[in-house]
């Protein structure tokens, strides 16, 4: 809420210290204690530590300590589609497309509207030189979604890409209908203008 990062950070890390190693002894009854405090801290809670630490260790680019938040997380809550893209983000990020895939398509499965799930597909689908798939993902996500800005700024890139510039125009003039105060409309078509 204050955007202050590092302090939100720390105290993430800090929570997760408590959790997974109370005294930093490492001791044997390590694993019942942590049994305890997760107990007391109910799955929800448990599953949001998770997820917050996985998203401050992947914002710094520790991509192995956010996969195993997001992946504990999940086998907590195997039909939780965010927590299933963002692990998918590690994986693009880490450059592993083919496991990324695999978890879009999972959480697609789950929720085929996940309109998270459509935006970061298309976005692995660009960088694999899927294209005209990439133009599927943020075509059905704009049909769900009519008002996303996020998608419609996409698929202009989308069409620039295929030297669809009249598209591209089109749907930059669509994206400021829905927000006439976007930078990033401007943006998105001074690049079309370059």
């Amino acid at each position: 809420f204050e955007k202050d990062f590092a302090r939100a950070v720390k105290d993430f890390d800090e929570a997760f210290a408590l959790v997974e190693d109370k005294d930093g002894s490492g001791e044997s009854d390590h694993d019942e204690v942590k049994k305890q405090i997760v107990t007391a801290m109910g799955n929800d809670d448990y599953c949001r530590l998770l997820e917050w630490c996985g998203m401050c260790k992947h914002l710094r680019f520790d991509l192995k300590g956010a996969l195993e938040c997001y992946e504990r997380c999940s086998e907590l809550e195997p039909e939780n589609t965010e927590i299933l893209v963002k692990r998918a983000g590690v994986k693009m990020d880490g450059s592993n497309h083919t496991d990324a895939d695999a978890l879009f398509s999972d959480a697609l499965a789950l929720n085929p509207t996940a309109s998270d799930a459509l935006l970061h597909r298309a976005n692995l689908r660009m960088l694999q030189q899927r294209v005209a798939d990439s133009e599927t993902d943020l075509e059905t996500c704009i049909r769900l979604y009519p008002n996303n800005l996020l998608a419609r700024l996409r698929l202009a890139t989308v069409c620039m890409a295929k030297e669809d510039l009249d598209g591209a125009k089109r749907m930059l003039e669509k994206a400021e209908e829905y927000d006439p105060d976007s930078s990033e409309v401007h943006c998105y078509r001074g690049e079309l203008h370059f």
